[in-house]
């Protein structure tokens, strides 16, 4: 990470981009526990995004994932290690479509650091201090000291810092409030931030409907282009689902957040606790056609409905979507579900079904699948194993992934497909961008 992160900051300062890293820097460019969030000219955007990806390129990196925040999201990762760095390309600070700090001032006060630029401290602190109070009603609490020393030291400053957005009178009152500590004191007044930041914004009528109708163009590109990922498991009993998705969740969490992300069983609905093993998935007798066709029917409307009411949100906030089995055990294993149906109508249904990302299906030889559980005779691990393979190799997305190695193997190569994948298909998101703004720049 610190080789493609020197690699960027030199390239801009030669390019006379103008930046600086906004929070949580003290560690750059060796390390980060976080996203990192950098400030950048708006009418430098542009220029400052191509940089980042020679930038990357060079240094053995890719840029794997794109999401249209109120900032640029990127996300890149090293095609040797897999390691994922996550920054965030901001154009101001902004509480939804309304701002709270000059960015100008902010840059023009930046100050060097190691080898990049950060912000001059009462910036910092004004920053700090009114982005969890307007989103939250809170001060987070990682950073009360930091507010708490600059409030003590530089109290005019910040508070001529704060007046533009919350007037003189309750600037003041905030500042002496965070010098003595009186957290509860500033989040008792988070109303009256909102709205004094709302009529601020209000004075520049312009600027702000300016705003709001880029927030409404990327509200609506992120739906049409969600950035999160879909990912489907299949395979026969002991191939390993949950050990694997399990594994591939911690791999990515520079990508994907936890509290972002989704584990479906069988259909795109939250699992409901803890739902033990069918220890005898085939024991009990297929249901005749009609009610097979009244049960799948009720399935299928969950199929249907629940990719929209739970996945898509999930995949427009930059989250990742596991689902265990999916639509594709109709194919295989009726039985496990006592169905009897004839094949036409999976097929039929499977046309209106929302097909994820990738599909994986984990593949072992009988023995070994055998060997971790025995919930179904030999044969028919056999025969699974066998049309789970067959299923998976005919689908577009679909991969096979060898999973008699360790755990530890196999979440790696199913890690490596999902970053390959997703760095193609920023590649071709990010290249209709370019069209755009090169037509945009023609006119």
């Amino acid at each position: 990470m610190s080789a493609v992160l020197t690699r960027l900051f030199s390239a801009w300062d030669r390019a006379n981009i103008r930046y600086l890293v906004l929070r949580n820097y003290e560690l750059l460019p060796e390390h980060t526990e976080n996203d990192i969030d950098i400030l950048l000219d708006p009418a430098q955007l542009h220029p400052a995004r191509k940089l980042l990806e020679q930038a990357a390129r060079q240094e053995g990196w890719t840029i794997h994932n794109l999401g249209h925040f109120s900032c640029t999201a990127l996300f890149l990762y090293n095609l040797q290690t897999l390691e994922q760095i996550h920054l965030d390309l901001m154009c101001g600070a902004k509480w939804y479509s309304f701002f709270f700090a000059d960015h100008s001032l902010m840059l023009e006060s930046r100050l060097p650091h190691k080898n990049f630029f950060r912000p001059a401290p009462v910036h910092e602190t004004a920053v700090l201090l009114l982005t969890r109070l307007l989103y939250g009603g809170r001060v987070k609490e990682k950073y009360r000291e930091t507010i708490r020393r600059s409030a003590s030291d530089s109290r005019h400053e910040l508070t001529e810092v704060l007046s533009p957005w919350l007037g003189g009178s309750l600037s003041r009152r905030i500042v002496e409030h965070a010098a003595a500590g009186q957290w509860e004191a500033i989040e008792a007044q988070a109303a009256m931030v909102r709205i004094n930041v709302l009529l601020a914004n209000l004075r520049h009528p312009l600027r702000l409907v300016r705003s709001m109708v880029s927030d409404v163009d990327r509200l609506v590109r992120r739906w049409r282009s969600s950035p999160g990922l879909s990912v489907v498991f299949s395979g026969p009993d002991g191939c390993g689902k949950s050990s694997v998705a399990g594994g591939l969740k911690v791999r990515l969490l520079k990508t994907f957040y936890p509290e972002r992300t989704i584990h479906c069983h069988w259909k795109p609905v939250p699992q409901r606790g803890t739902t033990p093993p069918a220890e005898d998935p085939h024991g009990q007798p297929p249901r005749n056609q009609i009610i097979s066709l009244l049960y799948f029917g009720y399935h299928y409307a969950a199929f249907i409905f629940g990719w929209w009411r739970y996945i898509k949100p999930v995949l427009f906030r930059n989250g990742f979507a596991v689902i265990d089995r999916y639509y594709y055990d109709f194919f295989v294993d009726q039985r496990r579900y006592r169905l009897s149906l004839p094949p036409w109508i999976v097929r039929l249904g499977f046309i209106f079904i929302k097909k994820p990302d990738l599909v994986f299906c984990l593949d072992a030889d009988p023995e070994i699948l055998q060997a971790r559980k025995q919930e179904v005779s030999f044969e028919e691990c056999q025969r699974q194993r066998e049309a789970y393979r067959a299923l998976v190799q005919k689908l577009p997305n679909g991969h096979v992934i060898d999973a008699s190695q360790p755990l530890a193997d196999v979440v790696r190569d199913v890690q490596a497909a999902v970053l390959n994948y997703m760095a193609a298909r920023t590649a071709g998101r990010m290249a209709v961008m370019e069209w755009c703004y090169r037509k945009g720049s023609t006119r």
